[in-house]
């Protein structure tokens, strides 16, 4: 079975980014009603990855912030790095691109220490050298 992402996805690249909207904020509705928290804070990252892509980021910086708030040092490493690679992709989106960076780091090396490997993500340096950020 595919995930939501996957599916909001398709309906984006369709052309139809109020579907991909509407296919998350559902499932955002099902996991919040489970009390799945590290889905819920997945799915606020992909809401907020969606309205970045519609030009909307207040709306995005709403679902940053409350997934955000959902994070602590109990909360899984691969939710704190979904939800920091959405919020470095956010101050990307408004040309920050240092703050994009500093945002990113910590959740990565923190993933690193606890051995938490991504190619997409880990398979470069975060030891501070990125290419002169």
């Amino acid at each position: 079975m595919f995930h939501v992402r996957h599916w909001s996805f398709a309906a984006t690249n369709r052309g139809d980014a109020d579907l991909a909207v509407t296919l998350l904020r559902s499932r955002l509705r099902q996991s919040s009603i489970r009390s799945d928290a590290s889905l819920t804070l997945s799915i606020r990252g992909q809401l907020a990855s969606q309205y970045l892509r519609m030009d909307k980021p207040e709306q995005a910086l709403e679902q940053l912030d409350m997934a955000l708030s959902g994070i602590s040092g109990q909360t899984d490493i691969t939710s704190a790095v979904t939800v920091a690679r959405h919020l470095a992709y956010y101050h990307f989106y408004c040309g920050h691109v240092t703050a994009a960076f500093r945002v990113l780091r910590p959740p990565l090396e923190q993933a690193l220490r606890q051995g938490y490997r991504r190619p997409v993500y880990l398979g470069g340096d975060v030891s501070g050298n990125a290419g002169g950020l």
